[in-house]
């Protein structure tokens, strides 16, 4: 499996802060997060958040990105844990951790299998032609570009 970890500090804003930003998340705030971003909707949203099903598309380093995620997990102000649906395994986990005065978010990207030597190949397979190094990096500086904004936007 296939992890890519990117950690970023929000400067003078609460994990509660974050997480009422992120759960609140509609089309017009997506757009004005980052120039990045194209398009934001609920599918479907649920009162607790858990079972939600959201859609969102953005153009990293020339790279459309774009796919529908499920809720798994939501701990409001601690992480949420989301799966993509997709034609291989994704999951992006989002924590928050108060550190003085800031937060530390760190987003936690898995993608492949988790299974023996077949998960090995198709591993291979993902990063050799879907996350490519140069796609990673541009993902890992796209995050800490689009939650460093939150310092200006919250």
């Amino acid at each position: 499996m296939i992890s890519i970890v990117t950690k970023i500090r929000v400067k003078g804003k609460t994990p509660t802060q974050i997480s009422d930003w992120l759960v609140n998340l509609d089309h017009d705030r997506y757009l004005s997060w980052h120039p990045a971003h194209k398009d934001f909707r609920h599918i479907r949203k649920t009162e607790n958040f858990v079972g939600s099903v959201i859609f969102f598309d953005e153009i990293i380093n020339d790279v459309r990105m774009k796919g529908t995620w499920e809720v798994l997990e939501f701990q409001n102000g601690e992480s949420v844990l989301l799966k993509a649906r997709a034609i291989f395994p994704a999951y992006m986990r989002l924590s928050a951790k108060k550190i003085g005065e800031d937060t530390e978010i760190t987003n936690e990207l898995l993608i492949g299998f988790s299974f023996g030597f077949l998960g090995k190949i198709f591993d291979w397979f993902i990063k050799k032609f879907v996350f490519t190094e140069r796609k990673v990096r541009a993902l890992e500086r796209h995050t800490k570009e689009e939650f460093e904004r939150l310092e200006d936007i919250i």
